[in-house]
């Protein structure tokens, strides 16, 4: 992936936190290391994970966007061809029923 590292304007943190532009976000999303400022921001609420393939790559590259729409648009920008599969990962919980102490 070839982020780029970026400092995020104070307008940029305001659109990100109020989840205005899922463009902007995404690549937030997708960036390695964040300041104090920038960690408050982080959208966990909008954050969806996706694994991409290409048949001619090992391994599947993991990475964040808003949706699946714009998760197609950062592949776009970032990779010089569509992968061969694109899935989004998603994680179920349930509760376990503990036994009761006597």
């Amino acid at each position: 992936m070839s982020i780029t590292v970026r400092l995020w304007s104070e307008e940029d943190l305001a659109a990100i936190k109020l989840g205005e532009d899922k463009k902007l976000i995404t690549i937030f999303l997708n960036g390695n290391t964040f300041s104090e400022e920038e960690i408050v921001c982080y959208p966990h609420h909008l954050r969806h994970t996706y694994s991409a393939e290409w048949e001619e790559l090992e391994e599947p590259v993991k990475f964040y966007a808003t949706d699946d729409e714009t998760a197609i648009w950062f592949l776009q920008q970032e990779y010089t061809s569509l992968p061969a599969y694109l899935w989004e990962i998603t994680t179920n919980y349930r509760e376990v029923e503990l036994p009761t102490k006597p």
